[in-house]
């Protein structure tokens, strides 16, 4: 299962971030970026194991600014919503609320927003994607299809690619960035076989270097028969010449 998270708002120094992430029951941990210079810009991708408990709780989320490559970094951003309370190592016992503590969770593997501002997480709105075909067609016909992919996210633009595909075949392929609150329409056309013709458009949406799938439509074009040929058998024309 994949899980993408985009850092929003972070400090304007900043050069590189790292997170940190466990399952609700603190079973097991996956990190990204580790001593990776200059990837403040890039989306965290984690796969989820399925076994894991949602919501996922952050061991770490890490956020520095580094002169160098190989220099010390600086932390400008830490937070953590695994642990409430700061253990005290010389008295073996829990002492007080631990400053770093947001209650800031992940609720299911999905693609998100890390606001720095509002140290919340917020998900990616899904596009709406439709798809419009004629009802049904006669082999060899060209068949129009349209697709409109819109982004409802009222505030950040997203690159999507829509695919059109019929059956097992992929008609035509787009890359576009879509504006928040706008859409986008994709017109194809393709040759109407011998029988019925299942059309789907496929949408997904960039994360970094990740394409998540983000919606489908589906469209099933009928295969019109021609009318069937009429017989004229022991047909005669009658005689009026005794009329």
């Amino acid at each position: 299962m994949l899980l993408t998270v985009e850092l929003l708002n972070p400090p304007a120094e900043a050069t590189e971030w790292v997170l940190t992430i466990t399952d609700w029951d603190v079973t097991a941990t996956l990190q990204w970026g580790n001593n990776v210079p200059g990837n403040i810009l890039e989306v965290a991708s984690f796969d989820v194991p399925e076994s894991w408990t949602p919501p996922y709780r952050v061991i770490a989320l890490h956020i520095l600014r580094r002169e160098t490559p190989l220099g010390s970094g600086e932390g400008l951003y830490y937070m953590q919503s695994f642990r409430r309370l700061l253990w005290d190592f010389v008295l073996f016992a829990w002492d007080g609320p631990d400053p770093t503590y947001r209650n800031a969770f992940i609720p299911d593997p999905s693609d998100y927003f890390y606001n720095v501002a509002t140290e919340q997480f917020e998900l990616k709105a899904l596009p709406a994607v439709t798809i419009t075909a004629p009802d049904s067609a006669a082999e060899g016909d060209t068949v129009p299809v349209s697709g409109v992919v819109n982004n409802l996210d009222p505030v950040y633009a997203y690159e999507f690619k829509t695919e059109i595909w019929v059956g097992t075949t992929l008609i035509e392929t787009w890359q576009d960035p879509i504006l928040a609150g706008q859409s986008k329409t994709y017109q194809t056309a393709f040759i109407m076989p011998g029988g019925v013709a299942d059309v789907l458009i496929w949408v997904t949406r960039r994360s970094g270097s990740v394409w998540n799938f983000v919606g489908a439509a589906t469209k099933d074009v009928a295969l019109s028969l021609p009318p069937p040929a009429v017989e004229f058998r022991n047909f005669a024309l009658a005689d009026y010449s005794r009329v």
